[in-house]
């Protein structure tokens, strides 16, 4: 992947998009365990409006997401999912560092007193 590489909030067009690569990544485990997992199942029309999701996309395409639920003390990390195609199994080289400008209003969160960058670098995603 030699392409620009972006990560921004999700909006409520984006719903159909975090649906599809949620199943894609997921799908796998259908066969695993006999049933589609948790993800696969959930409303993301009520996530993106209840929830956190920030989006990567990678030459223009959603290649992964994190949902996170903030509470007064702390960020529960709900899920995070990664197209398989953009999937790295080598993890030494696999990290992304966030773009060199100032990351974007939701990569970094106060909750409390405690200052939480939620995605200070993506590993393994591309």
């Amino acid at each position: 992947m030699t392409g620009a590489v972006s990560l921004r909030a999700a909006s409520n067009a984006d719903i159909d998009g975090i649906r599809a690569l949620t199943r894609e990544a997921y799908g796998k485990w259908v066969p695993l365990i006999g049933r589609e997992p948790l993800p696969m199942m959930a409303d993301y029309a009520e996530a993106v409006r209840k929830h956190r999701i920030d989006l990567v996309e990678a030459e223009g395409e959603l290649v992964a997401l994190i949902e996170m639920v903030p509470g007064a003390d702390h960020l529960l990390i709900e899920n995070i999912a990664v197209s398989p195609r953009h999937q790295v199994r080598a993890s030494a080289g696999g990290c992304l560092p966030m773009p060199s400008r100032s990351p974007p209003r939701s990569a970094s969160r106060t909750f409390g007193s405690t200052r939480t960058s939620a995605l200070p670098r993506m590993c393994s995603f591309i």
